[in-house]
């Protein structure tokens, strides 16, 4: 215990605010104050008398009683920001990492607002690179509907927050004028049919081969290649619902990775001196979700397996490189 100085100073309002905010952002009051800091508070002060100080009852108090409150509660109300903080990181990490199933209601609304805005992934996330939650990519959206059963729930509330918001598809009024059951050929459709192309591994013909039993009358390989060609300005919108439901289901095709592939993409570093990890440095436009760190996990073998159009796109740009 310390003995009191004797001298007083004026209990100021901004001495009480001080106290007060830290009283109610803490819940610690003044008995349970005292209780904390007893055993080393000033011969003297009580919980009592800092009620009295915050209720108004005396407009001074000694000054080492002031100073020691002070302190101490602005102690106190550090380690509490830090608490703070600390569960506010726990909960954000704990939403950037928790994964939701994706139940026949919600795969349900996606297809939905993908019809209704006439939007696909692609397009949907057109533009906003700079805010979109980390790691997210179209490529993952269409794999949620063709058939992935668990996301990252920050992933799935910011894309159906996204659709949600958009308005309805409105047609042009010329087509609503000549009732042609026609849709635009647009980039995004374009893109997204050559995407599940490249996932697959499944080109028109092929995919005519699997499905021509159960296509729409008058659909056939070359039509489809002429949408993806540029060919064609228009399409039938049964022949492109088709088409994209049907590539949708389809299973991801990858290849296994023996020594005797590995070993021609250690060719291909030997050849061009240009590592793994240095690889798309070299790329003007990699598939979405290729990574340096994918090639490497390739490359030293740490995975058996690799989706077939990442590694033809691999390949491909590893052999077009120049020798060292």
């Amino acid at each position: 215990m310390t003995d009191k100085k004797g001298s007083r100073a004026d209990l100021t309002p901004d001495t009480i605010k001080r106290i007060l905010r830290c009283q109610e952002r803490t819940g610690i009051k003044a008995t349970r104050f005292m209780r904390q800091f007893s055993h080393i508070a000033p011969a003297g002060l009580s919980a009592p008398i800092i009620e009295t100080w915050v209720y108004g009852s005396v407009k001074t108090a000694e000054r080492e009683y002031i100073d020691f409150v002070l302190k101490h509660y602005a102690e106190i109300e550090q380690e509490f920001n830090a608490l703070q903080a600390r569960e506010c990181l726990e909960r954000i990490i704990k939403t950037q990492t928790e994964k939701v199933e994706i139940t026949p209601e919600i795969l349900a609304e996606l297809k939905h607002h993908r019809k209704r805005t006439n939007k696909a992934p692609m397009a949907l996330l057109k533009g906003l690179r700079a805010e979109l939650p980390k790691g997210l990519t179209s490529a993952q959206i269409n794999n949620w509907m063709a058939g992935v059963k668990t996301v990252k729930k920050e992933y799935l509330d910011y894309v159906l927050r996204l659709w949600r918001e958009m308005p309805d598809y409105m047609e042009t009024p010329e087509i609503l004028k000549a009732k042609d059951p026609r849709v635009p050929v647009t980039p995004e459709i374009i893109q997204e049919i050559r995407f599940h192309q490249r996932r697959t591994g499944v080109k028109a013909n092929g995919f005519m081969r699997q499905f021509r039993s159960s296509a729409p009358e008058g659909l056939t390989d070359n039509i489809i290649q002429s949408w993806t060609d540029g060919g064609t300005k228009t399409i039938k919108t049964e022949h492109l619902d088709f088409v994209l439901e049907s590539y949708a289901k389809m299973k991801q095709q990858r290849i296994t990775l023996t020594f005797p592939v590995t070993d021609q993409f250690k060719a291909c570093e030997l050849r061009t001196g240009i590592k793994s990890f240095d690889l798309l440095d070299h790329a003007s436009a990699p598939p979405d979700g290729l990574t340096s760190a994918i090639i490497t996990g390739w490359v030293k073998r740490e995975t058996r397996t690799a989706r077939k159009d990442y590694f033809d796109y691999v390949l491909t740009l590893w052999k077009s490189l120049p020798d060292s």
